[in-house]
Parts: structure tokens; sequence; C-alpha cells
């Protein structure tokens, strides 16, 4: 570059390939020009030319030891100055080996294919203060469209993405606000095609990074079934999510299966269809589709309905696709009190038995037509026990909701509870599948027992309702004073009621099945 312009000569010196003219009058104090680019070193530079001459504006990284592989492979850079790590020295070729001869470097990833299996690693752990050069570079991210079309370019298959002013119109502008929960808010809104949809706000959210959400965006939004809401797209700007969702206009079961005295009383057929769906669609999520899903919040709000009473499972999602690894490794509990299956509490494995546990709690409340916690002064029942008392005494129909008048079937009843009582047995070994659950409400496979032994728990469970004094001065050490309290609080005779059934039950049974959680631990389950 000189006075006249840019040029761009060939190999010989002396052609010019391209020639960009300045136009500038030379000797004029008003002759500019700024341009940018990239050194050799690996530094960026902003470069003017002024009356004739270069002028560095700018020049980053300012500090040596930022810039990209100053020190080449391996090594630290501390003050403009290179080094090798600790265990490590310098080699002949300028570069860094491990001190102990013995140990030798791992292949790159391009070459582990090749390696023997038989092969092992340890990892080194760096200095206190040392840090990856890259992490000045990848943080934070860009909000500009380009680079999330570029990291989105990066999963297979996705949804459609909307931009945020599309999402704000749909939902005029966060306005149309029609519920909440632990993720975040949700709107209703109508799309550009009048399509109405539901948008949810991701405001409390696990998975950390644009990547990850746009890898589970791809999942769950490549998974179609007739009783799983449809995901229909997403937006991501910057840290804001928001997910659009098939939209049911009937609301959630909760509010058609315990409404007031105003609303419509929900028939048995119904009931029995929409815990159908409900099992058929979690039996999809845990072996239907290529990637399985634990729900981890099987509750009623999240059993969504239509005007014809098509029932879909929603919030079956995000963070909790688990690797065939970390089936069982979850770090914070999830879920919902009343509906959270006791390995929660005890360190054990969470699997798809966990959410087989959550229905069989919803399944009971579809029957009974109530919370199975009833607080109210003329009556405290804690129904799942109720229901367990029921089954061993055959007198299931007393368990159906009142308000039915009757209008049931007797069998499909008996089918109901006893479904509903082995999906909530303690040991996950012992409750169903829900494919087998699906399979028995459908008539293909034989009707389960429930075993009464691993219901015992419901009885502590119970205690809830018991007075505050009896139930803190119980200790676990004097089993026959718990068993005669339990006995006062159910008013039956526990004993008698089990042989009845050919079924002994020892006083220290009920203590040992929960003799390592706490009281106030079985509380925050329920």
């Amino acid at each position: 570059m000189n006075a006249s312009g840019l040029y761009l000569f060939s190999g010989d010196g002396s052609t010019v390939v391209m020639h960009v003219s300045l136009n500038l009058n030379s000797g004029s104090s008003s002759e500019f020009f700024r341009f940018g680019r990239f050194g050799f070193d690996g530094r960026f530079k902003i470069v003017s030319f002024i009356n004739g001459g270069f002028v560095e504006e700018f020049i980053g990284p300012s500090e040596i030891c930022q810039i990209l592989t100053i020190c080449g492979k391996l090594k630290l850079c501390s003050a403009g100055t290179c080094s090798c790590p600790q265990s490590f020295t310098g080699d002949s070729r300028g570069g860094c080996v491990p001190a102990d001869s013995s140990v030798s470097l791992a292949s790159s990833c391009g070459n582990i294919s090749n390696m023997d299996s038989s092969s092992s690693f340890s990892y080194l752990r760096l200095m206190k203060g040392v840090d990856y050069f890259a992490n000045t570079f990848m943080e934070p991210w860009s909000d500009s469209s380009s680079s999330v079309e570029l990291e989105m370019s990066l999963i297979p298959v996705l949804p459609i993405w909307y931009s945020y002013n599309e999402i704000a119109t749909a939902i005029n502008n966060l306005k149309t606000q029609i519920g909440s929960g632990g993720f975040g808010i949700v709107y209703k809104g109508t799309l550009p095609d009048k399509t109405i949809v539901e948008v949810k706000k991701i405001t409390s959210f696990r998975v950390q990074g644009r990547r990850n959400f746009c890898a589970e965006i791809g999942v769950i939004g490549n998974i179609h079934h007739v009783n799983l809401v449809r995901l229909k797209g997403f937006c991501l700007r910057g840290r804001h999510r928001l997910l659009v969702l098939e939209y049911m206009n009937r609301g959630s079961l909760d509010e058609a299966l315990f409404g007031d005295g105003d609303d419509p009383v929900l028939e048995w057929k119904d009931r029995f269809q929409i815990t159908m769906g409900t099992a058929r669609g979690l039996a999809y999520l845990h072996s239907g589709c290529d990637h399985k899903i634990i729900h981890c919040d099987v509750k009623p709000e999240n059993i969504l309905l239509n005007d014809s009473l098509g029932v879909k499972i929603s919030d079956f999602g995000l963070s909790k696709l688990p690797t065939p690894e970390q089936s069982g490794l979850f770090t914070t509990l999830r879920g919902t009190k009343g509906y959270l299956a006791p390995e929660w509490l005890t360190g054990s494995t969470i699997s798809d038995k966990t959410d087989a546990y959550s229905f069989g709690m919803v399944l009971l409340e579809i029957v009974r037509g109530r919370k199975n916690w009833l607080l109210q002064e003329e009556e405290r029942v804690y129904f799942p026990l109720l229901a367990l008392q029921m089954h061993m005494e055959g007198r299931y129909l007393e368990s159906v909701d009142p308000r039915l008048e009757g209008k049931v079937r007797s069998d499909e009843v008996e089918m109901l509870v006893r479904v509903g009582l082995c999906c909530v047995h303690e040991d996950p070994a012992l409750r169903p599948t829900m494919a087998n659950v699906v399979g028995m409400l459908e008539g293909r496979f034989p009707m389960a027992d429930p075993i009464v032994e691993s219901l015992s728990f419901l009885y502590l469970y119970g205690r809830r309702f018991t007075d505050a004094t009896m139930v803190e001065n119980l200790t676990l050490q004097d089993p026959f004073t718990l068993q005669r309290a339990l006995d006062i609080i159910n008013n039956i005779d526990i004993n008698k009621t089990w042989s009845s059934h050919n079924r002994e039950m020892n006083n220290n049974d009920v203590i040992s099945t929960f003799s390592y959680i706490s009281y106030q631990q079985v509380s925050s389950l329920q």
C-alpha cells in the first residue's frame, strides 16, 4: 500500500493482480484510510494510513500471554515467559514431555480409535490460577443472530426457530399470561398463521449453554406421540429461552378433576381414557423413542386436555435426557410434593420406575376425584392408605369419587386401584414398567396383585394427619409403641386385617422399612 492505493502483485513482483485506488490527494492533511488485519503472531491490528504514513491505532491481545498458542502445546505462559507445567520438562523440540520417562502422553483425539482398549489414563491437576486461553474468547456468548445460527447449524435436526420479535408479537408482548411454575411463565399466543400456541418462558433452567439447549430441543422436537404435547418451535436470544408448544384448550387435569362445585364432574369413562392416555405417553417416553426420557414430575398439572378430552403429557424434556451411564444420576431433587418416590431421599437409583410411582399417585387421585391429602376439618384422610385398606377388604367401590353417584364400572375401578397400588410399591423393582401398565389396562396382561408388605410405608405417610405430640414422642426403637399408634391412627387392627388375606406382618417390618428416613423427610415427600 502507498499513497495512491492498495496493490496486489503476482509472483513476478511486477504484474498487478488487483489495485484499489484510495483517491487521496498526496500532501493533503485530509488523507485518511483505516484497515484491520491479523498478523503472523496471532494479533489483530487496526492501522491507519495518514498523510502517506502508517499509524498503529489498536493491537490485541495487548498481553503476549493472551495470544493463542503463543507458547505452543502444553506450555504455560506467565508474564511473557513460557514454561512447562509441574511434572513436565522441556524437550529438544521446544515442547514439554512428562518428567517421568515411564509415562507417555495420550494420542490425539483423532487417533483414539486406534488405541489399545486396555490402555489406562491419568490426569494432571494444573497449578492454582491456571486458565485455558480459549476461555477469554468464548465468553460471553454473542447475542447476534449469526452466532446463534452457527451454533444451531451444529445440531442435526431442530424444530422451527422463531425470532424474539415473532414470539413477542404472538404473546402480545408478555401480556397474555395464563400460568406459571418452577420453570417460568406460560403465555397464550397466536402465530401469524392463526395457530393458537402456548409459549413457555424458561426462567429456571439447569442446562447451561446454547448448544446443550439446542441439542435437547432437537431431541424433544422430534418426539411425536398422540399423548405427548408437541413442541412446535423455540426462541433463543441471549439468556432468554422460550418454547412454542401445542395449545390444549381444556387446561390441565387438576382443573378438570379438582375443580370447584360449579364445574361439571369428570365422568368415569373420561377418567379411564385419561388414565390410558397418560400411561401410553409415559410408556413411549421410557421405551418407545430413541432417547429414553424420565419425566421426573408426573402430576395432574402436567397432564393436559382438549375439548374432546384428548390427553397429552407436557414438560417431558429439558435436562431429563440421561445417557445410559447417567440414568441414575440426578444431583438435585426434582418433582412435586405428593408425587415424589421414596428413592429421591434414600439415594437409590432414579429410573423410569420413579415415574411409575408418580403415575400411581395420580391414578389414585383420578379414582377418588380429589388430592390424596384431604386437609378438611371434618375428615383427614390419606387416600393411598385408604385405598390399600379397601383393597385388602375387597371394597373397591367405596374408594370411588362420591360425586359420580355410583356411575362406574366395578371391574375398571378394581383395576385402577390395584394398578395404582402396584405403581407405588416402596421397592422400585416391584413396580410395573409403564409398558406393563398399559398392557394391564388394555387387558393384554394379567392384573398384578399389590404386595402389601411393600406398601407398609403408607402408614408412616399417614402419620402426618395424627396428633403432632404423639408422633414426635414415638421412637423407632420402640416398635410396639409405634404399631399401637398406627392402630389408633387408622382405627384398624392391622394384624387381623392382614391375616384375613393370608399375610403375616411383623411389627418390626414397619420400622425397618423406613428406619433410615426421618419424619421430616417423609413429610417433605408428601
